[in-house]
């Protein structure tokens, strides 16, 4: 029972109380620290030092090590086995792969040989990078929300599985050190590293064997999206050529991809001489892809895409659709056809209108102005010899009232056969030039040739004007200098 402090006397109540006050003192300063009083200070130095020894240490020594790990060779190996399972070529190397503890992943190259099933038959992409982000990097699933290549460069399969490849598998690691493959959640399981995201700044495609499948996207700055059905890949910028038609900037293109298909919305396209135009169509994958495109163009030269002996004909400016059907494993590659209304231009460069303008008596035929017509090519393989062909047949030209020509040619590519003796020596490629050129005069104009002139290259009327056939043979302005020749001959006869 409490006494009353009544029944105390002075100094029994002087002592508790100052009892009380060094048991509070002596509770204060050792409640945490054994030894308490004067040696708090110490004693806190003892728990720090412990601390220190229990978890600090042990933890700096293990971050020591991870980092040793992310940058050294085993953790570019673990990547290398995990990008040739995403690529589906276990041959892909991979050189210069590490993150470190913020999660910043670079790789300095991947490369390699596709695997039977990749798209690809060869690809290399540089310096590539990825961020997770701390709290990213201390989780069993690596998922980077970006991942961007300096410069991805590849050329693409003719042909592959006949199925669409199926998600991409892990790579098997093997057993690595079970601390860095298992331990504490910071290796990743690698069946679950993936990306959302993907760009580059210099995207670059090959794709084909020879002039009849050959293509290419080169330098192009790529963004591609994952979606619930494949990727959105867009082009900002790049170059695009197919068959004939090369060297067009491509803008803002669009390409769809899913369940073994690419659809490629309207991407801008511009000639290299001015003009402008759309592309679009689609490309399906598997043994054998099937390409369908159309270009539409708007005001652009024709001539700035021709071979050679087409492009020694003239120039013309045209408006007009270009369509691509066909597949890059058929002989006969990708066919195209050309559907040109021609809006201007002129004829050169030929000696056959030099010696018609003589024949005249002077009437202006050298360089003839185009005022219109139809322009009309085909192309595609032969299926030999990687062989191509470039067919003109239906091309109409208007020159005024006074002249037509049509152009029925015919300009095949061919390599040569392998030599026997040395059939590892480069075989070089043969032309051959066939067919037809017509020109037809107005009657009026005809009129004004010489009798012999007109009675021997000039007797055939049709269409209101008068025709005269010359057979198309040899290059450039050889390919009308045998006519010429021939009809400067009558005329200077007549005149003699």
């Amino acid at each position: 029972m409490k006494r009353d402090p009544k029944d105390k006397s002075y100094n029994q109540v002087m002592n508790e109380w100052a009892a009380q006050q060094d048991f509070l003192k002596r509770s204060r300063s050792s409640i945490f620290l054994p030894g308490g009083g004067a040696h708090g200070m110490d004693a806190v130095r003892g728990w720090l030092l412990r601390i220190l020894g229990f978890l600090v240490l042990p933890l700096a020594a293990y971050t020591l090590l991870l980092r040793s790990h992310l940058g050294g060779e085993s953790f570019n190996k673990e990547m290398e086995e995990q990008v040739g399972a995403w690529l589906a070529s276990p041959q892909v190397e991979t050189s210069g792969a590490s993150i470190d503890l913020s999660g910043e992943l670079r790789i300095k190259e991947v490369a390699g040989p596709g695997g039977p099933s990749a798209p690809f038959s060869e690809i290399k992409a540089e310096k590539l990078t990825a961020s997770l982000g701390p709290a990213g990097f201390f989780r069993q699933k690596w998922k980077f929300p970006s991942l961007s290549a300096f410069s991805v460069t590849a050329q693409l399969r003719s042909g592959g599985a006949s199925k669409p490849a199926g998600p991409p598998k892990s790579a098997s690691l093997g057993d690595g050190a079970a601390l860095m493959t298992a331990g504490f959640g910071v290796s990743p399981d690698y069946r679950y590293l993936s990306f959302d995201r993907f760009s580059t700044g210099s995207l670059n495609l090959n794709w084909g064997t020879n002039p009849a499948t050959a293509g290419h996207l080169t330098s192009a700055v790529a963004f591609a999206q994952r979606t619930a059905q494949g990727w959105d890949l867009t082009a900002r910028s790049g170059m695009f050529g197919l068959g004939w038609l090369d060297g067009l900037k491509i803008a803002n293109a669009s390409l769809q991809m899913a369940d073994g298909r690419a659809i490629l919305q309207k991407a801008e396209l511009t000639p290299p001489s001015g003009g402008s135009g759309t592309l679009e169509g689609s490309i399906s994958f598997g043994e054998i892809p099937d390409i369908a495109a159309t270009a539409t163009l708007t005001e652009i030269r024709i001539d700035d895409f021709l071979p050679k002996p087409f492009a020694d004909f003239g120039e013309a400016v045209c408006t007009g659709t270009v369509t691509f059907k066909g597949s890059t494993n058929r002989s006969e590659g990708i066919m195209t056809t050309a559907e040109l209304t021609p809006l201007s231009g002129a004829l050169h460069a030929l000696p056959i209108f030099r010696a018609l303008e003589l024949a005249t008596g002077g009437l202006p035929l050298v360089q003839p102005r185009i005022t219109g017509g139809q322009i009309r090519f085909r192309s595609g393989g032969t299926g030999e010899n990687n062989g191509y062909f470039l067919d003109t047949k239906g091309t109409e030209l208007i020159c005024g009232p006074a002249l037509k020509v049509i152009i029925n040619a015919r300009h095949e590519r061919a390599l040569a056969p392998a030599n026997l003796d040395d059939p590892t020596a480069d075989r070089p490629v043969l032309t051959v030039n066939s067919g037809s050129l017509l020109i037809g005069l107005s009657t009026s104009t005809a009129a004004s040739l010489a009798p012999k002139v007109r009675q021997t290259f000039f007797a055939r009327e049709a269409d209101g004007m008068v025709w005269t056939e010359i057979p198309i043979s040899g290059n450039g302005s050889d390919l009308t200098r045998k006519a010429a020749e021939a009809i400067t001959a009558a005329h200077n006869a007549e005149d003699s």
